[in-house]
C-alpha cells in the first residue's frame, strides 16, 4: 500500500462521505416501515421527507468531492479506493 499516496484532502473528503452516508442510513432507519406505508397505516411526514432530501443531497455533494479526490491518486481505482478507506477509518481513531 505504501505505493499510493494519499492525500489529507482526499482522507478528509472519504470521512465527509461516511458522516454523510450514516446520516442518511439513520434517518432511513427512522422512517416507517415499507409496509405499514403501502397499507396507509403510516405517512412519512413532510419534516422526514424534507431531511431525508437534504441528507440526500449532501451525500451526493460529499460523493461527488470524493470522486474529485480520488480522481487525483495514481493507481488502479479500486486499490484506490480501499487504501482511501482504511486509511480514513485507521487516521479516525
Amino acid at each position: 500500500m505504501a505505493d499510493i499516496e494519499i492525500t489529507e484532502t482526499a482522507i478528509e473528503a472519504q470521512r465527509a462521505y461516511d458522516a454523510a452516508d450514516e446520516r442518511v442510513r439513520k434517518l432511513v432507519s427512522q422512517l416507517p416501515p415499507s409496509t405499514a406505508l403501502a397499507s396507509g397505516e403510516a405517512e412519512v411526514t413532510e419534516e422526514q421527507r424534507e431531511a431525508f432530501a437534504q441528507a440526500r443531497d449532501d451525500r451526493l455533494a460529499a460523493l461527488s468531492t470524493l470522486r474529485n479526490e480520488r480522481a487525483r491518486i495514481d493507481g488502479e481505482p479500486i486499490r484506490v479506493e480501499k487504501v482511501l478507506r482504511e486509511a480514513a477509518r485507521t487516521s479516525a481513531q
